[in-house]
């Protein structure tokens, strides 16, 4: 679908590893695929809103980087999910499940396809629809950040 290209060429990818691909201190965003550009953008611009983003590619769902994870948990005040995926069964999953374990977990939103029956469309539009875009994610985490 025309993504944007995030690693050079020789990138070498070091399974069940996430990336930090951007610092911050209030939001941690944990993306994968085709989900890791529009989720830097949208981090961008959180910055110009005062709101600080980390941007997380968690390319390995299984086995999942733990170790990144608790480290998100301890950091961060709000995690956010963004998948191109039903919400079940994901990254959003598999990260609200090991943080729901922890002594002081934070709180997780998922962003992805909810769980109901899904639309068909062009690609453009389906990220529209279900907020997939950079400006549905940063919508949606203005939205819980001033909750």
């Amino acid at each position: 679908p025309n993504c944007p290209v995030v690693y050079t060429e020789n990138y070498e990818f070091v399974i069940g590893k996430a990336i930090e691909l951007k610092s911050g201190s209030q939001v941690a965003i944990i993306a994968n695929g085709s989900m890791v550009a529009p989720s830097i953008s949208a981090a961008e611009k959180l910055s110009e809103q005062g709101i600080s983003a980390g941007v997380f590619n968690c390319h390995t769902v299984k086995p999942f980087d733990t170790e990144m994870l608790v480290s998100i948990n301890n950091t961060y005040d709000l995690i956010v999910t963004v998948e191109e995926h039903s919400v079940i069964g994901g990254v959003g999953s598999a990260v609200a499940e090991l943080v729901s374990s922890l002594d002081a977990p934070k709180r997780v939103v998922r962003l992805g396809h909810p769980d109901q029956f899904g639309k068909t469309g062009e690609y453009e539009f389906l990220l529209q629809r279900y907020g997939l875009t950079s400006e549905g994610i940063l919508t949606s985490i203005v939205a819980e950040v001033v909750k």
